[in-house]
């Protein structure tokens, strides 16, 4: 029987069952579903960031994370990222065999040496981790963070590591210095340091670990994988109430004796009694006492090699992993998919995934925004005209296009005052043409309409404004002629105000602006002050407030200008335009060396045009038309090298050298300016 098509979701060429829910955590719900083209079975993580706004960013950190994941053999592999109905989707390996606990209740009881291959796979996958030339530090190791797999090129079962949504990575050599204060992770797992909030390093991953070990050597008498100390083994409760970290904070403060994790037998193996030593090594309070990841692994290699030869064989295998009754037809070679999808990754294969991931940024912030506009179109839009502009939108268009128009078409055609018209021009209003130099009037009108040589009669001259459109004023004179301006090029005709009174005004705009233009100049750097009734006081007399600005509080943006009454133009990462009071802004100082990723939006120098074209030919990328892009912002589609990068401005796309390029918001500010406009929130 075939499923349901609306409980089906397509992401790419995956298809996700939403009635089949494999599991739940703090960050997001996994559903089942199949890879289309080799039709195995995937894992889809789904993080609804519409019910808690903070999700975004969760998840915008794990997908960071996962990126820069390092590929092994006992840590989940990542498949795919995308955005859809509100929520990001992480598509990941299916694993046959469920959380370590399923394995040991299925399969009990665990012979020593199984238990010992386990928990060297574990730590194998956490050496990798601690060993990479980015340090992740883990943050939430918990048996049900650690997953089984059993499949046809596996010898026997194999752990993967999963949920990296707590993850970190450094942002410096972290091998002896990086150091985190923030508090994650399951509370039972949490180590001395994290209860005190204290400094703490990957070391954290050791402690939980040691708890997880403690765990699966009392499984037999516990049939549960929590820790517990021994002599507490008739009250688990407790010692949840109570996480072994914490008894061990409140041992040192009051000066107590700390806890005893394991207790020794006259019956105890040789091998148990190691296992017990190593535990007491890993999960101490001292930090300075405690074993690292590669002294954990180093021990348990030693430990298995000396009994492996008494693990009891492998269970069966589950089915293969392929598509299940009343889907799609299996295709020729599936079971061949099978074992090429999941064989072991070699470093070509981590490099090609990584390769293939260099754009996720970019692409998760096209998919969010295609659904902010699909949405918008369907409650603005009726019959054909909804029709057409949703055909638009599957064909494609560049990111860049899409913020740049993505509701003021709307705005306007619902006869609504345009949250980009930042000027207090309306229609029907009598304006005048500023009366400035031929020369600098082209320069303003570049890209709000262009030049035309006839228009240079209109300056100084007075008209009606008859139509907004976009970031664009339109202006009927006397003769009939109508012209697209600059909103910076007019100024409203007002009542009779006496001469002398006029130019007392005017002299003082072009005083404050001559101060505000000494501080903040074109292409500066800025971010938005968040408070919105400090923004809503300040802004009055300079530009007004309108409640779309909403949107733009708190983020960052470009200065465009300094307007004749000494207000900011600040172009924001959300592309939408407004003035500014030059007090609510605080300029920020780019960083030249700041590495880039996809999705990130940067500023092109507006260098010298010899010094850009010896830069770009340096890397072989040179076409005059780019110098167009100077002094533009733009986003970042991919980085294809250290200094290669293809950068997104206006409807172009080019492969610019990193040093013509400057930092000017990350993409996850970027993704939660979009996700602020979607959600209507502040």
């Amino acid at each position: 029987m075939s499923q349901d098509p609306t409980c089906v979701l397509r992401l790419g060429q995956y298809e996700v069952n939403l009635m089949k829910k494999l599991g739940q955590g703090g960050f997001g719900v996994v559903f089942a579903g199949v890879d289309t083209r080799s039709r195995i079975k995937v894992a889809a993580k789904q993080i609804d960031i519409k019910r808690k706004e903070r999700h975004g960013s969760t998840a915008l950190s794990e997908i960071k994370v996962l990126q820069k994941l390092p590929s092994h053999q006992n840590l989940i592999r990542f498949l795919d990222y995308h955005f859809s109905q509100d929520s990001f989707w992480i598509v990941m390996d299916f694993c046959n065999m469920g959380e370590m606990k399923e394995y040991f209740v299925a399969h009990a009881p665990i012979d020593l040496a199984t238990k010992v291959d386990f928990m060297r796979q574990i730590a194998a996958a956490l050496v990798h981790l601690h060993e990479a030339p980015q340090q992740i530090i883990h943050r939430d190791l918990k048996p049900n963070n650690i997953m089984v797999s059993y499949i046809s090129t596996d010898d026997r079962p194999m752990i993967k590591v999963t949920d990296f949504g707590l993850a970190k990575v450094a942002e410096e050599d972290m091998t002896k210095t990086f150091l985190l204060s923030t508090v994650a992770g399951a509370v039972c797992y949490l180590s001395p340091e994290e209860f005190a909030r204290q400094k703490y390093t990957v070391l954290v991953d050791v402690f939980a670990l040691g708890l997880v070990f403690l765990g699966m050597i009392n499984f037999d008498v516990l049939g549960e994988l929590i820790p517990v100390p021994p002599g507490s083994q008739d009250s688990m409760l407790a010692t949840m109430l109570m996480p072994i970290g914490m008894q061990m904070l409140q041992a040192a403060i009051g000066g107590g004796i700390q806890p005893k994790l394991v207790q020794h037998e006259p019956d105890d193996s040789p091998e148990v009694t190691q296992l017990k030593d190593l535990i007491q090594h890993m999960a101490v309070y001292k930090v300075e006492e405690r074993f690292t990841s590669r002294q954990v692994y180093d021990t348990l290699d030693k430990l298995y090699e000396g009994i492996k030869h008494s693990q009891s064989p492998p269970p069966a295998r589950p089915p293969d992993q392929l598509a299940e009754a009343g889907s799609p037809r299996q295709e020729p070679g599936a079971r061949a998919a099978e074992a090429a999808a999941h064989a072991q990754d070699s470093p070509e294969r981590g490099a090609a995934q990584r390769d293939g991931h260099r754009d996720i940024g970019y692409k998760l912030l096209k998919e969010a925004m295609g659904q902010l506009l699909r949405d918008r179109i369907q409650d603005r839009r009726r019959g054909r005209e909804r029709d057409k502009h949703l055909r638009a939108l599957d064909r494609g268009m560049p990111l860049l296009e899409m913020l740049l128009g993505h509701d003021e078409r709307d705005d306007q055609q619902e006869g609504k005052e345009n949250e980009t018209n930042e000027s207090e021009f309306k229609e029907g209003e009598t304006v005048q043409v500023v009366k400035v130099s031929v020369t600098r009037a082209v320069g303003m009108q570049e890209n709000y309409g262009g030049w035309h040589n006839e228009m240079a009669q209109y300056l100084g001259k007075t008209g009606k404004v008859v139509e907004l459109v976009l970031h664009v004023v339109k202006v009927k004179f006397e003769d009939g002629k109508k012209w697209s301006f600059n909103p910076a090029m007019l100024k409203k005709v007002q009542g009779e105000v006496s001469p002398s009174s006029r130019r007392d005004k005017n002299k003082r705009s072009a005083m404050r602006a001559r101060q505000v233009a000494c501080h903040f100049k074109r292409m500066d750097i800025v971010q938005i002050a968040e408070d919105e009734e400090l923004v809503k006081t300040l802004q009055k007399g300079h530009g007004g407030w309108k409640d779309k600005m909403k949107h733009s509080l708190g983020v960052k943006g470009i200065v465009h200008g300094v307007d004749r009454d000494g207000d900011v133009v600040v172009e924001c990462i959300n592309q939408d335009k407004w003035y500014f009071n030059p007090e609510l802004l605080i300029k920020v100082e780019p960083d030249e060396n700041a590495e880039l990723a996809a999705g990130d939006v940067v500023l092109v120098k507006d260098l010298d045009f010899e010094v850009a074209k010896t830069l770009q030919e340096e890397i072989g990328e040179w076409n005059i038309a780019m110098a167009e892009s100077f002094g533009r912002g733009g986003i970042v589609k991919s980085v294809l090298s250290e200094n290669k990068i293809r950068v997104e401005v206006s409807r172009d796309a080019w492969i610019f050298h990193r040093a013509l390029l400057i930092q000017v918001a990350k993409s996850d500010e970027l993704m939660h300016a979009i996700l602020r406009k979607k959600f209507r929130r502040t």
